[in-house]
């Protein structure tokens, strides 16, 4: 006996699908890296600034760029890059940032083998993640948060 797949099958037996017999999910080359819209644009914050909740289906990493572009003298805030737990839906931090005092454009990295350090975080992306900027001083300070998603 044949099933309708051309598979050769007995009385009491179902048939066994390949992974061979599957057609292939074709994937794009731009599928693989995505730059994403501005995560948190602060316009002289003065307080804690989070993005949205992001959900991470298929990047291993990702670039997150905070672009300072106006501070007081006496400014400084802390960019921390976060991951929530499935199971306890907690927050915990995967990078944290020395203060940033300067007008600058700092870039951060969350990628299996990075190096270890206070912008980088040596791990995949987590599914469910978020960047928080903290201010340590509650002076007016201007700038962007943005990501790049890594294949």
């Amino acid at each position: 006996m044949y099933n309708t797949n051309g598979q050769a099958t007995a009385a009491n037996s179902s048939p066994v699908v390949l992974a061979s017999d599957q057609s292939a999910i074709p994937v794009s080359p731009s599928a693989l890296n995505a730059n994403t819209a501005a995560l948190i644009t602060a316009v002289a914050a003065t307080t804690e600034q989070t993005s949205p909740t992001q959900t991470n289906t298929i990047y291993r990493g990702c670039i997150v760029v905070l672009d300072v572009t106006a501070i007081d003298a006496t400014g400084s805030i802390v960019l921390t890059i976060e991951a929530q737990d499935a199971a306890s839906t907690k927050w915990h931090p995967l990078v944290t940032s020395a203060a940033v005092t300067t007008v600058s454009t700092v870039r951060y990295q969350v990628y299996p083998s990075s190096t270890v350090g206070a912008a980088n975080y040596n791990g995949p992306l987590p599914v469910t993640w978020r960047v928080r900027v903290t201010p340590i001083n509650g002076v007016a300070i201007t700038y962007k948060v943005g990501a790049s998603l890594q294949g």
